[in-house]
């Protein structure tokens, strides 16, 4: 999956303070796949300037069937510890 952070602050944003996770239908949280050839590298790094954004993609390990009968995907992201996470729920292909 593709994760966008987009800079709406009047401050650089560390990138630093981003983390991506990811848990099945069932709850349970996703191991991160890292691999070069689909570039599911280290994520999101460095930092972004006010008004622009970052992109990085990101992979899980998601069993076949998990959760409650089809690869259902709940995914958080979070920016810092003092914002509310970002959800999102959709299924995998």
């Amino acid at each position: 999956m593709s994760v966008t952070v987009r800079n709406g602050s009047a401050a650089r944003l560390e990138l630093a303070v981003v983390t991506v996770l990811a848990r099945d239908g069932a709850g349970r949280e996703l191991g991160r796949v890292f691999d070069t050839a689909p570039d599911l590298g280290i994520g999101l790094a460095g930092s972004v300037a006010p008004g622009k954004r970052a992109v990085a993609a990101y992979g899980f390990d998601v069993p076949p069937g998990s959760g409650s009968g089809s690869s259902v995907l709940d995914v958080e992201v979070r920016i810092g510890f003092d914002r509310p996470p970002l959800l999102w729920t959709g299924t995998a292909p």
